[in-house]
């Protein structure tokens, strides 16, 4: 990643707008940030951290405090980023949470954080904006603008800071950390996942091995708990009793099936026997129910005789009902046509009567008619006038428009008047406040000055105490430490001592004359040892006292370091104060009168611009005298538009004057005219329909009269009629000796003549059938006895139960016997392939375990990894560290006895080439800690960007430590230290440093400058 252009806005101490352009600086490949402390120089690495990843250069630094103090409420915090990625170009943009003005109505509300990024390759550099950012990737989403930075870059906040960024004061941390912290970072670059996945997968894999045949051996037991065994042997033993228990089972089986036999038989004789009395009893019962229907069939008999008669008398009853059916619509129909008469000659009577009366009103409608012409006049006067009536609309409009000009005329001069007076008072007061400003600013810089030299003095005064307290204390440790670690080598020694005797007693013990010793192979044994103790207690005691010996060393050499550490910061402390100036008053007293100063200032208000206010002035001047011309104007144009309106209006009443009133509005006038033609229409419509219905009602009165003739004519010839065939009909009844009454409950059954004739047939043949099987039946009893079945019945069930009982335990002991057999090939065969899957996945759970860590060095494969990859880094390093210390220090990881054997973990120290032993990092002093640190994080740099493709470190940032190299190396290391540096130049990589030191500035001119003001801060170029 190389950054093009930062754009900051009330960030940290800049409260204006600053632009940061690194073109040239990076082109130059060495540059620097210089300024004094306390400037900024950090803040610009903070802005680049915040922009791509939402976060400052520091862990602990929070977003609410990257709003700068100095900036104007109405100027929101944002920072921008540009910055190119290989062949890409991106944009991100960052505003972080703030209160800010609102928009409407006083006071404040929350602006929230928001993220955007762009690809703007296809931009040029310099037009890229917030209104000219090319493709968008994502917007206002904070969580997907860092996805997606963390995507392209390869890594996130934390190893920004580590490979990229190097903060002042902490990058430092990677050396000095332990093995599980450097073992987390590491893990985070280097890309080992593979190995873990590969070893979780083996785990997984060998886990469920282990488990499949934990499991076959578990249900093996159980299925032969349930069955009761308790082993194959208990099962071959029950397979052998269970054939036993079948064999017995068939023999009962025989025995009971033959006496199911000869039950079965006896049960189908007694059968047989019933079956004949059973027919016996059965046709006497069919018999005598036939016998019982004979009185029923003889009232059959009589009906199908009285249904033959009626059906003869059948055509003289139609004939008969057909003509009092004619007669009763003869009836009905002379009826109607009454009614019908009625009817119309009533009709025709209202109809007249209407006609009658709608004729008397005639005169009427001549009376409408002359209205209707009259009103036509009055639309033709109202018409030829339409010309007056516009002149004086027209009039009206231009009346009313110059009332408003008058009235908007007036309200102009006023204002021009209020605002003229106000702004010359603003004038006058503005001249007064910009003398006392001035005034006021000076007093100001001259207390701001003197209170930050009283500060500098009291915090350098407060640092050199805090420092005495912390060597004094620092320096009681290390005293301490000393002595501990003094008295644990003493006490290691004394327990080896101990250790070493009683083992040299245990060999002396087994030494025989003429037998060589297993120590020294010598044959003769002239002075045996003697020692006492148990040798086991012993060796843990020394190895106690080793170990604590060891731990004392440790301590014992951080406490040093850290006394020289503590010893170092009180001398620093000590020129620090010694190099300001004493102040003459106390810092409560110069800030109260610093602070009033500042109240009195902000109590005069914004400053104002007495040329711009002049300007004003006169501008309102003229404003005003053109006020009043305009209302002149306007009042002279309100009379005219008054007498036109007058004159207009008097014209157009003269006109109009022969139209009444009420209808001089064409639209109410219209409205009349149309409600008189429409009363018109409606009276002479109403007697033409009058006249039409009068005469249609005496036409149908005409036809009803003949009609009711007609009908009348009718019914006396159907009433003949009726008369002549009930004569007849009587006349048939008397012939065949049957009543009316007989005949009418005869009919319904001429239709079932059929039916009763094949009723009684069937009967009558069935009667027959009943007595001939009667006379069978008895014949084939004869003179046998009919037999008891319930015994036959109770044997043959019985004889069943037993048969089915021993049919019911042969099956289950068959079932048994088949289900043991089973169940024993079928462990035998998951026995055989239990043992076969334990044998064969044994490489597999043993692989698994190593991987896991389960090996002699108790290291997992991951680990292991990443312990090659640290060792490339070191390499790396120690290619940067050894020309920094002129070959006099290297890196190497430290190593630790595991179960005898060496483990090297990711712990570092440097080997000394002058003493030719190895250091902790610790003992270092504050330079050599510096150059250690640079040298590790340019290797772990280098070797991050050469393991990971997707990461790019074309650019890295390293704050401060410079002046650690000036004050205990002289410039000589300085210069070694640069000359590292642009030799990583020369490698297609630019490096940026931020210092103070004067000799950085001179050997490194190319970059930036921040100059601190009373207003914030400010970026200056300082490119050569």
């Amino acid at each position: 990643m190389r950054p093009i252009k930062l754009n900051l806005s009330a960030f940290g101490p800049y409260g204006a707008i600053e632009s940061i352009d690194f073109r040239e600086a990076t082109d130059a490949g060495l540059f620097g940030i210089y300024g004094p402390t306390g400037s900024g120089k950090s803040s610009i690495f903070s802005a680049i951290a915040f922009a791509l990843f939402g976060e400052g250069a520091k862990e602990e630094q929070g977003i609410g405090t990257m709003r700068s103090d100095f900036a104007d409420d109405a100027l929101l915090t944002e920072v921008s980023l540009q910055f190119e990625l290989g062949s890409k170009r991106y944009y991100v943009r960052r505003i972080p949470d703030q209160p800010r003005p609102k928009t409407r109505g006083e006071g404040q509300t929350m602006q929230p954080h928001a993220a955007w990024l762009f690809d703007v390759s296809s931009v040029a550099i310099d037009d890229v904006s917030p209104d000219c950012c090319g493709i968008p990737l994502a917007e206002r989403k904070v969580g997907d603008v860092g996805r997606l930075v963390e995507e392209l870059l390869g890594y996130g906040a934390q190893q920004f800071r580590q490979i990229v960024l190097l903060p002042q004061g902490r990058f430092e941390r990677f050396l000095v950390s332990n093995s599980k912290d450097r073992l987390e970072i590491l893990r985070e670059l280097f890309d080992v996942s593979l190995y873990r996945k590969l070893t979780e997968k083996l785990k997984a894999d060998a886990a469920d091995v282990r488990r499949e045949i934990e499991d076959g051996y578990r249900l093996n037991g159980q299925r032969l708990a349930v069955e009761g065994f308790a082993s194959s042997d208990e099962l071959s033993a029950g397979i052998a009793s269970a054939l036993e228990q079948f064999e017995l089972s068939r023999l009962a089986v025989a025995e009971t099936s033959a006496v199911l036999t000869l039950a079965n038989d006896a049960f189908a004789a007694a059968v047989s026997q019933e079956k004949l009395f059973v027919e016996v009893d059965a046709a006497s019962a069919a018999l005598e129910q036939l016998e019982g229907k004979l009185p029923e069939f003889e009232v059959v008999r009589a009906r199908k005789s009285r249904a033959e008669l009626a059906r003869r008398m059948a055509d003289l009853d139609n004939g008969l009902m057909d003509a009092r059916m004619r007669h009763g619509s003869a009836v009905t129909a002379q009826a109607d046509a009454s009614e019908a008469e009625v009817r119309a000659r009533d009709a025709a009577s209202v109809a007249s009567a209407s006609l009658a009366e709608l004729r008397s009103h005639e005169d009427e409608i001549e009376t409408l008619g002359r209205k209707v012409d009259e009103m036509g006049r009055h639309k033709q006067v109202l018409v030829d006038s339409a010309e007056r009536r516009a002149e004086h609309d027209k009039a009206l409009g231009a009346l009313d428009s110059a009332k408003q000009g008058y009235d908007q005329a007036v309200s102009d001069q006023q204002q021009a008047d209020r605002s003229f007076e106000e702004k010359s008072a603003a004038v006058a007061a503005a001249q007064r406040d910009a003398l006392e400003r001035h005034s006021l600013i000076r007093r100001r810089d001259s207390l701001k000055i003197e209170l930050d030299g009283a500060h500098a003095h009291h915090s350098a005064s407060q640092a050199l105490e805090k420092a005495q307290a912390e060597y004094d204390s620092a320096a009681a440790a290390a005293m301490d430490a000393q002595t501990r670690h003094h008295h644990a080598g003493e006490e290691e020694a004394a327990r080896e001592g101990d250790y070493i005797s009683a083992q040299a007693s245990v060999l002396a013990e087994r030494l025989e004359d003429g037998a060589p010793c297993p120590v020294c192979g010598g044959s003769d044994h002239p002075n045996p040892a003697h020692g006492t103790g148990d040798a086991g207690l012993l060796e843990k005691a020394w190895r106690g006292a080793q170990s604590a010996s060891i731990a004392a060393a440790k301590i014992d050499r951080e406490a040093q370091s850290r006394a020289s550490s503590a010893k170092a910061t009180l001398d620093a402390r000590q020129a620090t104060l010694s190099g300001l100036v004493v102040p003459q008053r106390g810092i409560s007293e110069i800030e109260a009168e610093y602070h009033h100063a500042l109240a009195a200032i902000d109590k005069l208000g914004d400053i104002v611009d007495l040329t711009l206010l002049a300007k004003e002035v006169d501008e309102l001047r003229d404003r005003k005298l053109m006020a009043a011309t305009k209302l002149l104007q306007a009042n002279s144009t309100l009379g005219d538009a008054t007498t036109a309106e007058a004159l207009s209006r008097q014209g157009y009443a003269d006109r109009i004057a022969s139209v009444p009133e009420a209808l001089r509005d064409a639209t109410v006038l219209q409205a009349a005219i149309d409600a008189a033609r429409a009363d018109l229409e409606r009276r002479k419509k109403a007697i033409s329909d009058a006249l039409e219905r009068d005469q249609s009602s005496q036409a149908t009165l005409i036809k009803a009269e003949a009609a009711h003739q007609t009908a009348s004519t009718l019914l006396n010839e159907c009433a003949g009629e009726v008369e002549s065939k009930r004569a007849t009909f009587d006349a048939r009844l008397i012939e065949f000796g049957i009543s009316e009454a007989a005949y009418r409950s005869a009919i319904p059954d001429v239709a079932l003549i059929g039916e009763l004739e094949g009723s009684i047939a069937e009967f009558d043949r069935e009667l027959a059938a009943a007595r001939g099987r009667q006379t069978a039946a008895r014949n084939n009893v004869g003179s046998a006895e009919r037999p008891i079945m319930e015994p036959f019945r109770l044997s043959c069930s019985q004889a069943q139960a037993a048969a089915d009982e021993a049919s019911r335990h042969s099956a289950e002991a068959r079932q048994k016997h088949r289900s043991l057999l089973d169940l024993q090939t079928s462990l035998a065969d998951e026995l055989e392939n239990l043992q076969s899957l334990e044998q064969a996945s044994g490489s597999l759970r043993g692989l698994a375990e190593a991987f896991d860590g389960q090996n002699e060095l108790r290291t997992t494969l991951e680990t292991f990894a990443i312990g090659a990859m640290f060792d490339q880094v070191l390499e790396a390093a120690n290619l940067r560290l050894d020309p920094m210390t002129g070959g006099r220090y290297r890196f190497e990881r430290d190593s630790v006895s595991v179960g005898g054997r060496s483990k090297r973990g990711l712990d570092v120290r440097v080997h000394d080439i002058q003493t030719g032993r190895a250091r902790e990092i610790i003992t270092l002093s504050g330079g050599e800690t510096f150059i250690a640190a640079l040298s590790l994080a340019l290797g772990l740099s280098d070797v991050v960007e050469m393991t990971h493709g997707a990461i790019r470190l074309d650019t890295i940032f390293i704050d401060e430590g410079f002046g650690s190299l000036d004050t205990e190396n002289d410039a000589g290391t300085l210069d070694q230290v640069l000359q590292v540096l642009q030799d990583i130049v020369g490698e297609r990589r630019s490096v940026g440093l931020i210092s103070h030191v004067p000799l950085v500035q001179q050997a490194v001119p190319n970059g930036f400058s921040v100059r601190k003001g009373v207003n914030g801060s400010v970026i200056e170029s300082r490119l050569q």
